[in-house]
C-alpha cells in the first residue's frame, strides 16, 4: 500500500497546525512518512530519545529490540519543537506524544491519526491500506525508486536482515522498467516456427 508524492503532500497539507491536536498529528505523520518509523516507536518516543543538538533520534525499536538512530530532519525538528512548546500538555511524563488528558497515546492512535487525514484529504485509497504502516511503506518505496541501495533502505527501516525488505522491491515497478531490454529479433528455427503460425 503505497501513495504518491502528491498524495502524501495533500495528506500533510490538510492538517491544521494552529491547534494542539493538529501539531501532534502533523508531527506523528512526518515521523511515519519522512523517517519510516513504526507506529509503536512513534507513540513510545521519549524526550531522552531526541537530541536537538546532534540532530538525531535514537531509540530501541519496540518490535525488534534493536537500537535505531535516525537523522532529525529540519522539517521534523520544527514540527517537534512547535508541538512541545505550544501543543503538548504540561506534565512530567517522559513520552513526547500525549493525549489531552496527559496520558500516553494508545496502541492504535498513530494509525487512527493516519486514517483520519486520509479521509480528510479525500484521498481515494482504492484497495490500498491507509494506516500508518502504509506511510512507512511509502517512505521505503520512494527510497527504492530513487535507487537508494537496499542495504541502506533496510538500515533506515530498522531491519537487521536485508531480506526483510524484499517485498518493497515490487513497489519500485516504474524504476525497474528502465532496466528492461528490447526483445531480440527471432532467428533460426524459432523464426521459422513463428512464420508457420
Amino acid at each position: 500500500s503505497v501513495y504518491t508524492y502528491e498524495e502524501v503532500e495533500k495528506l500533510l497539507s490538510c492538517v491544521d497546525h494552529s491547534t494542539p491536536m493538529g501539531k501532534l498529528d502533523y508531527t506523528v505523520l512526518l515521523l511515519a512518512v519522512r523517517l519510516g518509523m513504526r507506529a509503536s516507536d512513534i507513540r513510545l518516543l521519549r524526550f531522552q530519545d531526541v537530541d536537538f543538538n546532534k540532530k538525531k533520534i535514537s531509540y530501541v525499536q519496540f518490535k525488534t529490540g534493536v537500537p535505531q538512530t535516525l537523522s532529525l530532519l529540519p522539517e521534523i525538528e520544527r514540527a517537534l519543537q512547535d508541538y512541545i512548546e505550544s501543543g503538548r500538555p504540561e506534565t512530567d511524563e517522559p513520552y513526547i506524544f500525549l493525549t489531552y488528558r496527559k496520558t500516553q497515546l494508545s496502541r492504535s492512535a498513530v494509525s487512527l491519526i493516519a486514517n483520519k487525514y486520509f479521509k480528510q484529504a479525500e484521498i481515494d485509497p482504492g484497495d490500498r491500506h491507509h494506516g500508518s504502516h502504509s506511510l512507512r511503506m511509502t517512505f521505503a518505496s520512494e527510497l527504492v525508486a530513487k535507487d537508494v541501495p537496499f542495504e541502506v533502505v533496510s538500515r533506515l527501516l530498522g531491519h537487521e536482515d536485508n531480506a526483510s525488505i524484499s517485498h518493497y522491491v515490487a513497489l519500485a515497478t516504474e524504476s525497474l522498467r528502465s532496466c528492461a531490454l528490447p526483445t531480440p529479433e527471432a532467428t533460426g528455427k524459432y523464426a521459422d516456427y513463428l512464420k508457420e503460425e
